[in-house]
């Protein structure tokens, strides 16, 4: 008698259980006797490959009624966990783990502009890594980017790579990015502009929308809120290309308000500000 699709796939399940189980065990392991950095990605990568396999089992018995087989679907949850090439500690990664509101300055036409993207990180993932795909359709054409993210020192790293070309990849770096009670994040982008060329430029992140957008572009009323927003959170605690010119006392900073203030002068603003 021809056994059905689902009771042939069931067969391994258990299998792929232990195999979970084990590599998350494993994981946990090395980490807590862990005393450098290449031990502490090797425990995340283990552990997020259990933890996968583990929360994969329950799909693969809905995909195994369709006919499907379970160990084709663990070899691809292998090759998908493997391909992600950022880890972080997933206690960093939490705080990233939501819908995010990102601005970024770019150049066209001679001209700048801040475009608009919605990120969906809380959207799938398995632990110590968050990778995602997202489609980007300009001038009519379609342009897809994975998108890998990352936490260092509270330093938030997404790195967004083209599917297929040789465009280079877009980096953004922004510190304080963990800081759970700031609800707007500013960092800096490395992209090629539409006008290729190479641009270190602004980004802002928020858990709620800045400026209006027509499509993925701001609105142009609304691009000063954007350029006010950068210079007041960013310059809160940054300083932007520090120089030795003049014994290095010509750089300006900000104060805790936001506000400039001369080099050697605390809590002096600058004037005309």
């Amino acid at each position: 008698m021809a056994k059905s699709g689902r009771s042939l796939a069931m067969a391994p399940l258990w299998l792929i259980t232990l195999l979970g189980a084990t590599l998350t065990v494993l994981g946990v392991y090395v980490q807590s006797t862990a005393e450098s950095p290449v031990a502490n990605v090797v425990a995340g990568t283990l552990a997020a490959l259990g933890g996968g396999v583990i929360g994969a089992t329950i799909s693969l018995y809905f995909a195994a009624g369709e006919g499907r087989d379970a160990l084709y679907a663990v070899r691809e949850l292998l090759a998908g966990s493997f391909a992600a090439r950022i880890r972080s500690a997933e206690a960093d990664l939490k705080p990233v783990r939501q819908v995010w509101h990102y601005y970024y300055l770019t150049e066209r036409g001679g001209a700048f502009l801040w475009r608009y993207w919605t990120y969906r990180f809380d959207q799938g993932g398995v632990p110590s890594s968050l990778a995602t795909e997202i489609t980007d359709i300009s001038n009519g054409k379609e342009h897809v980017y994975r998108v890998e993210v990352g936490v260092r020192g509270g330093r938030m790293i997404m790195v967004e790579s083209p599917a297929q070309g040789n465009e280079p990849p877009i980096i953004a770096v922004t510190p304080n990015f963990t800081e759970v009670y700031q609800n707007i994040r500013a960092g800096v982008v490395l992209l090629k502009s539409w006008d290729g060329n190479d641009l270190l430029t602004k980004c802002l992140w928020s858990t709620s929308p800045l400026a209006r957008a027509d499509g993925l572009e701001v609105v142009v009323e609304d691009e000063p809120i954007l350029e006010d927003v950068w210079d007041r959170v960013f310059g809160r605690n940054n300083r932007i290309f520090p120089s030795t010119r003049d014994g290095g006392r010509n750089v300006p900073r900000r104060d805790a308000g936001g506000s400039l203030v001369e080099p050697g002068r605390a809590g002096d603003a600058v004037s005309g500000e």
